[in-house]
């Protein structure tokens, strides 16, 4: 398979499953690049597209893009 192939299919599933959760697919290839954080109202559409509970897919975000937004804690 080509990198183009790869990268085509790459990018459609970024489209759907964007479209699913009703945001944009550039919004979500951020996320994925860890440069943003999903709203937390649209944690239970992600993880039901993604077929996981919130609470995996919040300890991957804090791996990944949540960073130490995760462990802020107002005073």
């Amino acid at each position: 398979m080509s990198s183009h192939s790869v990268n085509a299919t790459i990018l459609l599933s970024q489209e759907i499953l964007a479209e699913k959760i009703g945001i944009t697919q550039q919004a979500l290839a951020r996320m994925e690049q860890g440069e943003i954080a999903p709203k937390l109202i649209k944690l239970p559409e992600l993880a039901g597209a993604l077929q996981c509970t919130v609470a995996n897919l919040y300890h991957l975000l804090k791996e990944t893009c949540l960073g130490p937004v995760a462990d802020y804690r107002p005073r």
